[in-house]
């Protein structure tokens, strides 16, 4: 492999990288103003836009890591941050700044994600809290057979669907 194809290639990966992790954070601010709603009709759909883009994401990430790997680079945030820095001084391209704007649209996505998994996480719990309530027990009520595990059984709690 001659150096001016292993240049195109990491720049198409890593501009395919950036371009995929912009789409990937649009959709995890669609997602969180979903899940902010009463309306969660469109989640479903975004789950399936976010899927692909993934994907996507990883396979690129593996032919990345192989593509630089096999160049003896040090794959570590640091040290592809040296490596295209020298890349960049040598072969003027702009793989740096491309690289530095993949991590902050990586990070930004991570942290998105957190908050939307903790929303998911509060709507459930309190979906739980409901449905004990509804099943007659108190929500800070946990019942556990015994095995030790939690079980739905209630043994003098009266049921909202009985009364």
């Amino acid at each position: 492999m001659n150096e001016l194809s292993f240049q195109e290639q990491l720049t198409r990966i890593l501009n395919a990288q950036v371009q995929l992790s912009a789409e990937l954070l649009s959709l995890l601010k669609q997602e969180y103003e979903v899940l902010s709603s009463t309306n969660l009709d469109n989640l479903e759909n975004l789950a399936s836009q976010k899927k692909p883009i993934v994907v996507d994401l990883d396979n690129l990430g593996r032919a990345w890591e192989i593509l630089l790997k096999n160049k003896g680079v040090e794959l570590s945030a640091d040290g592809i941050g040296r490596f295209l820095n020298e890349f960049d001084n040598v072969n003027n391209t702009q793989l740096q700044a491309a690289w530095i704007s993949l991590q902050e649209k990586a990070k930004e996505c991570q942290k998105k994600n957190i908050v939307n998994g903790s929303v998911i996480s509060m709507r459930h719990q309190t979906t739980q809290q409901t449905l004990s309530l509804l099943r007659g027990q108190r929500p800070e009520e946990r019942l556990y057979n015994h095995y030790g595990a939690e079980s739905n059984t209630l043994s003098n709690g009266k049921s909202l669907a009985k009364a």
